[in-house]
């Protein structure tokens, strides 16, 4: 088996630093998915909270250390799963918006291309949502309104 070279094992290293701080820019109730070991949890933890260059610079350097001293396919894992998620909402949201403005803007054949595709949605209501959005500007409730309709549909 081929030795890495010196610069391999930096961009390695280097990596795990990176993905730590991508970590510590988690929620905590999204930290609390990824299996961590408690001495890097509370290195992460205080990453968060530090302002100064230096000290975050000195903090993500040991953040370094301790991900070289753990089994980090776990933890990538997690991360990668947690990251997965997000894409998968943001889609969802825009794919909301998307439809909300299809409502709005275009006549009928939005309204009927939607309940073709989503028949067990009450159209009534999604009728007098449409009409009262454009009447009195109540655009923020139609898509709540989607928003609950279509959340596991999307």
């Amino acid at each position: 088996m081929e030795e890495k070279s010196k610069s391999e094992r930096k961009r390695e290293v280097e990596a795990l630093q990176q993905l730590a701080i991508s970590i510590s820019k988690l929620t905590e109730g999204l930290l609390a998915q990824i299996p961590l070991p408690a001495e890097l949890k509370n290195a992460i933890l205080a990453y968060k909270k530090m302002t100064a260059h230096g000290a975050l610079r000195r903090q993500a350097q040991f953040l370094g250390k301790l991900m070289r001293e753990v089994d980090t396919d776990p933890i990538i894992e997690a991360y990668k799963n947690i990251q997965q998620q997000h894409q998968r909402e943001n889609q969802s949201f825009h794919q909301i918006e998307i439809w909300r403005d299809r409502l709005l803007s275009e006549d009928k054949t939005a309204l009927t291309d939607f309940i073709n595709q989503f028949p067990d949605i009450s159209t009534q209501e999604l009728r007098q949502l449409i009409t009262k959005a454009k009447k009195a500007g109540a655009h923020r409730e139609l898509f709540r309104f989607l928003k609950q309709q279509l959340q596991n549909k999307l």
